[in-house]
């Protein structure tokens, strides 16, 4: 079963829970959480989003970073044929 983090509505700490609806404890203040199916879609949603968005920034700066190694390296070609 895949695991999951969880934020505690109540202590706001971090729990990992099983990626099914159910009931689970807090480790840290023992309140009782209930994770339901509807939880579920709404978290997987917000995470493929969230990864999305991370592998989006991933590109961009990847482009970022080789189009200014591309304008170094025809800056530094032209300087080596003036010589």
């Amino acid at each position: 079963m895949k695991k999951i983090i969880m934020v505690c509505p109540k202590c706001r700490k971090k729990m990992k829970i099983n990626d099914k609806p159910a009931k689970y404890k807090c480790p840290h203040c023992q309140e009782i959480y209930k994770f339901t199916a509807l939880k579920r879609i709404v978290h997987n949603f917000t995470s493929s989003v969230s990864a999305w968005k991370h592998k989006m920034a991933y590109k961009w700066q990847s482009a970022k970073a080789t189009a200014a190694y591309m304008k170094m390296m025809k800056e530094q070609q032209k300087a080596q044929k003036k010589k």
